[in-house]
């Protein structure tokens, strides 16, 4: 039964590197600023536009996306970024289906992910749409 003492070694080991959470790299990016128009209209893109800008840093990750969702208005995508790792009022548009009624107000939340999948924390906003 000698065959089993390598096992006997290697197991806790294994187990160990298995139960014990990995630390990321670095830190997940972060949204500084982001400034929005309260309010939005239907662009010649047939969508209710909002164009702002945003401000965000990441830990010497570039970001490679951002991130715009809504419950409230049915909107859940991302937006290819520059893969920049800072941007001080980057111009940003925000586009929601034409298919919320006039009136309609809701929160949506916009964050950015940087290239490891990292995302910061979303920061939210309100709309109305007119």
């Amino acid at each position: 039964m000698s065959y089993l003492r390598p096992l006997g070694v290697a197991f806790p080991l294994l187990l160990s590197a298995c139960l014990t959470k990995a630390t990321p790299p670095h830190a997940a990016p972060v949204v500084d600023s982001v400034s929005m128009p309260a309010t939005a209209s239907i662009g010649a893109d047939g969508l209710y536009d909002l164009n702002g800008t945003i401000s965000f840093h990441g830990d010497n990750v570039a970001v490679s996306t951002i991130h715009v969702s809504s419950a409230a208005l049915g909107a859940d995508y991302r937006i290819n970024g520059t893969g920049a790792v800072k941007a001080v009022n980057a111009q940003l548009t925000v586009n929601f289906p034409a298919n919320n009624p006039i009136g309609t107000s809701g929160a949506y939340d916009i964050s950015v992910i940087d290239d490891s999948g990292m995302e910061s924390t979303p920061v939210s906003e309100t709309v109305t749409l007119q």
